[in-house]
């Protein structure tokens, strides 16, 4: 992180020049609710909080100070979710509070390893995309990646160039897990699927256990819309394909619904998985949601 504050408290020269504090200007534009009077508390205490391990200031601000990003931490702050990923400063529009990335709480650390050895994806097309994720996904298991966000954000830090270009102009909030992530660098930069690749795709379809319904059905839909009309799947074995795709419990409560429909099948998935939430039971099948 490179500081702007560690020797220039906001409080004295920079308000006293009448000039703008980028770090201050960096909150404001992330909805974090601060006022000068408290900006300025912190960027004091700022001085005194150097003893917060570098792994935890470097969950915090980018852009800000490590002595700052140490008094925010101390100060039992809570930062919206965009500003807790500096993995992908050089992906990620940061002056643009609604980016593509929108990934749900918890937020996990990326691991403390070696990361330069991570496969890198510039968009050029000397390389797949099979084996681009496949080398990504052998470095993740080096060091130990169990948790989705985390892949996400690592995932990103290999996207170079107009890869990289191409990450910051997906539509806001359409990246909220690995399965979207995967789909959209998939349809972005893999050779131009035949029908038959489709449609296996779409028979072999999974919903991944920290998608929500809604995203799922959002991606089942993306996929059955590029499969040419005339190899479209018959109406009942595109709901066979999507009831087949939810978890056995899911599946089960579908069944039941006895829906003749796709879209009355995915408005009735979607209700059950709101009233398993609501329950808790979709907290004990998954131990995640």
């Amino acid at each position: 992180l490179k500081g702007t504050l560690a020797s220039e408290p906001f409080t004295r020269s920079r308000r006293a020049r009448g000039e703008a504090d980028p770090t201050f200007d960096l909150l404001q534009r992330h909805n974090f609710s601060v006022t000068p009077a408290r900006f300025s508390a912190l960027s004091s205490a700022s001085r005194s909080s150097r003893s917060v391990s570098p792994s935890r200031r470097k969950s915090l601000l980018p852009g800000a100070s490590t002595s700052l990003c140490s008094a925010l931490l101390l100060s039992g702050t809570t930062l919206p979710a965009r500003v807790l990923f500096p993995a992908f400063q050089m992906a990620v529009p940061w002056g643009n509070a609604m980016g593509p990335l929108a990934l749900p709480h918890p937020v996990h650390a990326l691991p403390h390893g070696n990361r330069k050895n991570f496969p890198k994806f510039d968009g050029s097309g000397n390389q797949s995309t099979d084996s681009h994720i496949s080398a990504f996904i052998m470095s993740c298991s080096i060091l130990d990646v169990t948790h989705e966000d985390v892949s996400v954000r690592l995932f990103l830090e290999t996207l170079q160039g107009p890869a990289a270009e191409w990450f910051q102009h997906l539509p806001a909030g359409s990246i909220t897990s690995w399965a979207t992530l995967r789909d959209a660098f998939e349809d972005r930069y893999k050779p131009s699927e035949d029908a038959f690749t489709l449609l296996s795709r779409i028979t072999h379809l999974k919903k991944e256990a920290n998608e929500t319904m809604r995203d799922f059905v959002a991606r089942f839909n993306a996929l059955i819309n590029r499969v040419p009309t005339a190899m479209l799947p018959t109406p009942e074995n595109q709901k066979c394909f999507f009831v087949n795709a939810m978890s056995s419990k899911v599946s089960f409560l579908l069944l039941q619904e006895r829906v003749a429909t796709l879209p009355l099948a995915q408005a009735a998935a979607i209700r059950i998985e709101d009233n398993l939430i609501i329950s808790g039971e979709l907290r004990k099948e998954s131990g995640k949601a």
